[in-house]
């Protein structure tokens, strides 16, 4: 037993005092005594002398005393019962008021645990005990004689204490007054209490900590909300403290995922089973919102809580649509937030420019292929005026080429959107599916869809009847997710974000057309030189969105083996080459060579990245054709390639008014 609890230790009361002890740590002791006894602790004693009431707490706390459950419903009819319980809960406010040092709890867990236990799980039996007070002001005195323990416990002390049973159980009770304390002293304790032991949880390696937890509260969803209503009371009153607690509730739901503190591959983590509930309930927007508030205190260490966040925040993002997720957080102001974090970076020092690079270089970018988003941005970057006008960006290099660079990312994105808007686009115009066809005019004075696939377009009644007999017929139930403008397209778009989509694709291909037309002359000449029959293969294109700036691959694909396509094309696996879909889009563009070219577009969708096939159309061989005959000259050697290059130049100027769509 630790010196401090032993009967001797009262020696250091005044004599008084002593007495009235000594009379509340004796068999025959009455709750009047030991009430008393509490009453003189909490007057005007030192430190020093309120230390030798201990071995009258200690006393009381005898487990052997603890009552069976069965008498509580007749507990009215055993005084003795009630003695006892009474005199335990005045020695636990006690021991709370002391605060003993760390080296005690070894001796007094086992006597304060099994109180703690049973008024916790027998409170509705209990409640209106004049020792007991509130229930709210128990568990803030026993969080914060948790805390005190934490602060200073060595590691066998803390792993007597959080692996006894039921433990998590009452720290997430306390937990749950968290947000009605309104006293600023007891509110850092509860936060520091709360959040020491739950960011050394070891919930991975412990699982029925977590457990434990959920049980207590009810279920997964409570524990979520739990989260998410502090976080929401501190955005209320934003102090270091609060957001120290913020830190450790974030690292305590990386625990519970099973991920280190320092993995590089973060990025990448799946959700577990408390961070998936809390992204389905819109934790994200909060995690922008407190980083917002964490870039405005410039305090030391603070930063560890804003990675932290972004932490947390990315993984979420990870798994959803940016066409979801990138809306709504542009809205709550994230392109505000990281900007903030990109002045603290560089004026401050903070260690957080992989997630400016992240959200700056990559997130933001690569998500304004869809309409919305785009759209919000237009709005986002008006505001974040305020920031990019302060002397921060002005004057620093880094900061203002950091902007000028994300400016360069996006404004071709946001450009095409003003055309969409402005219904001057190109967008306006489809070609009719019918291989036999090729017309190109309005959408408006287009007969109508497919209503079964709604992927084919046709001019005319007759041009539908003459490609069903023809073709798709055969392959109408088929097309359900691989061209845009399928029934069921991943991503699902609406049919101005498809306009948008192929607004986008179309910007980007007349940039490239140039170097596209280039590489499919040197691609058909190779091809052309290997056949032995002088068969030509498929061309599909390939525009990578899915990283920023967008690159532009050009592979091959045999049409009698159409799932044999270019095995250097990237993120292969993404198409489904096996189905029917494929197979049909590539026997259509091998019937109608020059009039059809498969054209791809790669997009990160759902926290994927996802191949959309969004064919350009023409009703003008002329340009194909005289990259055909080009690669045929370059097989053989009748042209050099830097000849062939001023060729396509002069085929591409002397046909400039050829129709070319999406």
């Amino acid at each position: 037993m630790h010196p401090d609890l032993q009967e001797r230790n009262l020696d250091r009361l005044p004599l008084t005092i002593r007495r009235i002890a000594s009379a509340a740590a004796k068999p025959n002791r009455t709750f009047a005594q030991v009430q008393r006894a509490r009453n003189f602790m909490t007057g005007n004693l030192t430190k020093e002398q309120r230390l030798g009431f201990l071995p009258v707490w200690f006393f009381n706390l005898d487990p052997a005393r603890v009552p069976r459950p069965a008498i509580l419903e007749t507990l009215e009819q055993n005084p003795a019962a009630v003695e006892d319980i009474s005199c335990a809960a005045v020695s636990l406010l006690g021991l709370f008021d002391i605060g003993p040092a760390w080296d005690t709890a070894v001796s007094l867990w086992p006597r304060v645990w099994p109180w703690v236990d049973f008024i916790h799980l027998h409170w509705h039996y209990l409640e209106g005990f004049p020792a007991l007070g509130s229930q709210q002001e128990f568990y803030i005195s026993y969080i914060s004689c948790l805390h005190r323990f934490h602060r200073d416990s060595d590691a066998e002390t803390l792993v007597l204490i959080t692996s006894t049973p039921n433990f998590w159980s009452t720290l997430v009770k306390g937990w749950t007054f968290l947000a009605d304390v309104d006293d600023s002293l007891d509110r850092r304790i509860m936060l520091n209490g709360i959040g020491g032991f739950a960011a050394d949880a070891e919930v991975s390696k412990h699982p029925e900590r977590l457990q434990e937890m959920i049980d207590e509260v009810g279920s997964i969803d409570i524990l979520a909300r739990l989260v998410m209503d502090f976080i929401a009371a501190v955005l209320k009153k934003t102090s270091r403290d609060a957001f120290v607690f913020v830190n450790r509730l974030l690292l305590f739901i990386s625990d519970i995922d099973g991920r280190t503190r320092a993995e590089a591959d973060w990025h990448e983590v799946p959700l577990g089973r408390l961070s998936s509930r809390l992204a389905s309930m819109g934790f994200s927007w909060q995690l922008v919102c407190a980083l917002l508030a964490i870039c405005q205190i410039l305090e030391p260490d603070i930063d560890r809580v804003a990675n932290q966040c972004m932490r947390l925040l990315t993984r979420i993002i990870g798994h959803i649509g940016p066409n979801t997720w990138l809306v709504d957080h542009l809205q709550c102001g994230l392109l505000h937030a990281v900007l903030l974090l990109a002045r603290n970076c560089t004026i401050y020092g903070w260690n957080s420019n992989e997630h400016v690079e992240f959200f700056m270089e990559t997130a933001i970018p690569t998500g304004l292929v869809y309409y919305y988003p785009a759209s919000v941005l237009k709005t986002s970057i008006t505001a974040a005026d305020a920031v990019i006008s302060g002397d921060a960006f002005k004057k620093n290099a880094q900061l203002s080429e950091m902007w000028q660079q994300f400016l360069g990312r996006v404004t071709e994105n946001l450009k095409v959107l003003g055309d969409v808007q402005d219904g001057g686009s190109f967008v306006a115009y489809r070609a009719c599916d019918n291989t036999q066809c090729c017309n190109i005019q309005t959408g408006e004075s287009m007969a109508g869809r497919c209503s079964s696939c709604q992927a084919f377009y046709y001019c005319s009644s007759a041009c539908q009847r003459a490609d069903w007999k023809l073709r798709h017929n055969a392959a109408c139930a088929d097309y359900e997710h691989l061209l845009l403008s399928a029934r069921l397209s991943a991503p699902q778009l609406r049919h101005r974000e498809r306009w948008f989509i192929r607004a986008l694709i179309q910007n980007r291909y007349m940039h490239e057309r140039r170097s596209i037309c280039v590489q499919q002359v040197k691609l058909l000449a190779s091809c052309h030189a290997e056949s032995t029959a002088g068969l030509r293969p498929i061309i599909f294109t390939l525009f990578d969105f899915a990283f920023s700036p967008p690159s532009v691959g050009v592979h091959t694909v045999d049409p009698a083996h159409p799932s044999q396509i270019d095995p250097e094309l990237p993120a292969g696996s993404l198409l489904d080459t096996e189905g029917p879909e494929w197979a049909d889009l590539v026997s259509r563009a091998d019937k109608d060579r020059g009039y059809m070219h498969l054209h791809g577009m790669r997009v990160i969708d759902g926290g994927g990245l996802q191949i959309v096939i969004i064919p350009l159309r023409t009703n003008n061989l002329a340009v194909y054709e005289g990259l055909v005959g080009l690669a045929h000259q370059m097989c053989l050697g009748e042209v050099t390639e830097e000849e062939m290059v001023d060729r396509v130049d002069a085929l591409l100027a002397a046909n400039a008014h050829v129709v070319e769509i999406h």
